[in-house]
C-alpha cells in the first residue's frame, strides 16, 4: 500500500515540475534504492538542533526550491509558508528510506501542524529533483528577509553532523 502511495506521489509531483515557465533541465528521479528525497531547510540541516533525525540518511547535496515561498520564524523554528511568493527556499537534499521519512513525519507532526508535499528542487549542480517538503499549515512568527534559515541567525546546537559521512555529496 505505502509502495503505491509513493508511486502516485511521484507521479503527482513530476506532473507538477513539468512545464514550469523559464523551467529546463534534466530531472534526477526521487526514489530509487534508499526510497525518496527529503528537502530540509531548517534545523534538519547540518549543523542545527534536529540533525540527528537524518542519521542513516544519505546527504545528496545543497539546493533550493525551484518555486518561490515564504519562510517564518517562531522562536528558532522555522515555518514554510507554500502560498507566499517571495523567494527560492536554501536547503539540503537527502536520499531516506521509509524509517526515517516516518520519524520524520512524527517530528513535524504530519500532517496536524506541517503537510509533507512534494515540490521540485534545484541541487547545487543543477541537477533537478522532486523531493518532499514539509509545509506549515498555519505559518508562525515574521516572514525572513531571505530563503536561508541560517541567515536568520538560525542557531546551531549541534557541533558536528550525526552522520559524519553525509558531508560530502555522493
Amino acid at each position: 500500500m505505502v509502495l503505491l502511495y509513493n508511486f502516485f506521489a511521484r507521479k503527482r509531483a513530476a506532473a507538477l515540475a513539468e512545464g514550469q515557465p523559464g523551467e529546463s533541465g534534466p530531472e534526477v528521479p526521487g526514489t530509487g534504492d534508499e526510497g525518496s528525497h527529503v528537502f530540509v531547510y531548517g534545523t534538519l540541516r547540518r549543523g542545527f538542533s534536529n540533525h540527528r533525525f537524518l542519521a542513516g540518511a544519505r546527504f545528496v547535496g545543497p539546493g533550493r526550491t525551484v518555486d518561490a515561498y515564504g519562510l517564518y520564524l517562531e522562536a528558532g523554528i522555522p515555518y514554510l509558508a507554500a502560498g507566499e511568493g517571495r523567494y527560492p527556499v536554501v536547503g539540503e537534499v537527502y536520499a531516506v528510506d521509509a524509517a526515517i521519512l516516518a520519524g520524520l513525519d512524527e517530528l513535524e507532526e504530519h500532517p496536524r501542524v506541517y503537510t509533507r508535499r512534494p515540490a521540485p528542487i534545484v541541487l547545487g549542480d543543477g541537477r533537478r529533483l522532486i523531493a518532499w517538503v514539509y509545509f506549515a499549515n498555519e505559518p508562525q512568527g515574521a516572514p525572513l528577509a531571505s530563503g536561508d534559515f541560517a541567515d536568520a541567525g538560525g542557531v546551531s546546537l549541534q557541533s558536528a553532523p550525526a552522520n559524519p559521512e553525509d558531508d560530502t555529496p555522493r
